[in-house]
């Protein structure tokens, strides 16, 4: 909730803004093998919450984000960071 607080006032909103959401908190890790390497780790699809926080890997890629637009663009890897998106709830 306080990081839902602190965006919405990040965009000038009034930080209660999102107070009575419900909330769930999900942690999910993806297995990689070499085996899968080249193969589709998941289906296209859209985070359905307001924000998702992904631990980045340096030794696997091919995570791609969707702009309104419907255009497709590639994000990197960067070892050692956290990629932030925000979800449907927040569009």
């Amino acid at each position: 909730m306080d990081i839902g607080a602190t965006i919405a006032e990040t965009v000038g909103l009034d930080g209660n803004y999102c107070k009575e959401w419900p909330c769930q908190y999900r942690i999910s890790r993806y297995n990689f093998t070499p085996e899968a390497l080249g193969s589709t780790g998941l289906q296209m699809h859209t985070d359905s919450g307001f924000l998702t926080i992904l631990q980045d890997d340096e030794n696997v890629g091919g995570l791609a984000v969707m702009y309104k637009s419907g255009e497709f663009v590639a994000v990197d890897p960067l070892p050692g960071s956290l990629l932030v998106t925000l979800g449907d709830m927040a569009a």
